[in-house]
């Protein structure tokens, strides 16, 4: 008996020495990690500091592309004859427009080594679209750029890369994660911590201080200089914006933020593992949910699915300053909670048991009807897409709006794959039913996609508008669940 506890009791410190031994060799690689990542960003950041330093490249910046016209009649199409059911009818269709593949956002080229605070840090309070913020900053930390030459900028970017700014960059990092930002979300909220800093987001030190910080944080920046001594942003995104001037850089386009100037001079280096900044919103934003005051929309064939609700405002005040660009990116953006918690337990229990069809006209008839329609030259004087909520604040809306909040509905509610149709001036969608539906339809990776247009007041599904039967649609391919 001696001899077993005797046995035990050896396996079992063997045991906790093997276990010791793990954990000792595991912190001796975290160290030993941690310590190649503090030189291999030191080292990426002294080229990028030496690099400052050489004669920066001229670039001729491009007029910003246009927004993509849709000129809507002055009035939507009304069906003639709304009890005529219709008939399967193929309809010609033209390129597809894949839906990119999705990836996480940008990650610090390193993690942060974050240094224990005192206990009342000094700290700079701002808002974001009325959402309180704070981050760890001191009077110490604050620069001045004397000079737009290669020495002064390369001392500043090399006092940046130090220890001191690491709480600070650690803290802006982690504000993205806890509004649960988009990456545009965050382009802006750097600039609005720079704006508090220096009164304003376009004095040269913002500007290189949310190229550095932006720049850490692993997104496709780059900084450049214009003639008044006066440095300005470029950032490469993933979708076109519209309406902003450009370089073209390689292969990759990189827009101009606050300047509209032609002749500029790039410091054309980026970071290892760079990615551009997404433009695609795949969750709500800000923390504050204030909602506005309720409107009621009521769809005219269906009266029991009227629907009151406001919206998030702050969500409103967000979408007002983002950048026009593709229309994925409308249709692809989630309803807020605030919208889903009204609208949605009216809509389910309206469609509740109904066939695909009877669900889907239901649905159609309500953003066809529930809504005053103008169009975006008449509304605001200039072309302007609505993210699918957006149609529940404004007064008015058109032909792609009420498709993106279509596209919405339909995959939130019916579960069904949408795609949009884009015909030479004029947005609808098409939907693919598990059932057999009779219309107008074309044909996409073997399946059956029955045309669905939200403007056509009164039509049902599988009605195309008579003046689009027989044209042509570039076809949108969108996510398939939202």
């Amino acid at each position: 008996m001696c001899h077993l506890i005797a046995y035990t009791i050896m396996a079992q410190q063997k045991e906790k020495s093997e276990i010791q031994k793990m954990q000792d060799d595991f912190e001796k690689y975290k160290k030993e990690e941690t310590e190649a990542f503090k030189n291999y960003r030191e080292q990426e950041n002294k080229k990028f500091a030496d690099y400052m330093k050489q004669e920066w490249e001229a670039f001729q910046a491009f007029k910003g592309t246009p927004v993509p016209k849709s000129p809507d009649p002055v009035k939507p199409l009304v069906k003639e004859d709304p009890n005529k059911k219709p008939v399967d009818n193929p309809v010609p269709k033209g390129d597809i427009v894949p839906l990119p593949e999705p990836r996480p956002q940008a990650q610090p080229i390193e993690p942060m080594p974050v240094v224990p605070e005192k206990e009342n840090p000094s700290i700079i309070n701002f808002s974001f679209f009325s959402v309180p913020c704070s981050v760890v900053w001191n009077d110490s930390l604050k620069f001045h750029i004397s000079a737009l030459n290669g020495n002064v900028l390369a001392a500043t970017w090399k006092r940046l890369a130090g220890k001191s700014y690491n709480n600070f960059l650690a803290n802006c990092i982690g504000l993205r994660s806890k509004l649960e930002l988009c990456d545009w979300g965050y382009v802006a909220l750097v600039r609005r911590i720079t704006e508090s800093i220096y009164g304003s987001p376009k004095t040269n030190e913002a500007v290189l201080l949310q190229m550095f910080v932006l720049s850490q944080t692993g997104y496709k920046v780059r900084i450049a200089q214009v003639e008044n001594d006066q440095l300005v942003l470029l950032v490469n995104t993933d979708y076109e914006m519209y309406g902003r001037m450009f370089l073209e850089i390689g292969d990759s386009k990189f827009y101009l933020i606050d300047a509209n100037v032609k002749q500029l001079r790039v410091l054309n280096e980026g970071f290892p593992k760079e990615q551009p900044v997404s433009m695609r919103i795949e969750s709500e934003q800000l923390a504050n949910k204030t909602e506005t005051v309720q409107k009621v929309f009521t769809s005219k064939a269906y009266p029991v699915e009227a629907i009151r609700t406001g919206v998030n405002k702050e969500l409103m005040d967000f979408y007002n300053t983002y950048p026009q660009c593709d229309w994925k990116v409308y249709a692809n953006t989630p309803l807020s909670e605030t919208v889903k918690n009204n609208l949605y337990p009216v809509l389910k229990s309206a469609v509740k048991e109904k066939s695909e069809a009877e669900a889907a006209n239901m649905l159609i008839n309500f953003v066809q009807t529930a809504f005053e329609y103008k169009t975006d030259e008449e509304q605001f004087g200039y072309e302007r897409s609505f993210f699918p909520e957006e149609v529940f604040y404004y007064p008015y809306s058109d032909c792609e709006d009420r498709a993106f909040l279509y596209t919405t509905l339909v995959r939130d509610l019916l579960h069904l794959k949408v795609v949009l149709l884009h015909y030479p001036n004029h947005l609808a969608t098409a939907v693919h039913f598990d059932e057999d539906v009779k219309g107008d339809y074309l044909i996409l990776n073997n399946e059956k996609y029955l045309v669905c247009d939200p403007t056509y007041i009164g039509a049902l599904i599988g009605d195309a508008m008579p003046q689009f039967k027989n044209v042509t649609a570039e076809i949108i391919e969108l996510s398939s669940s939202k």
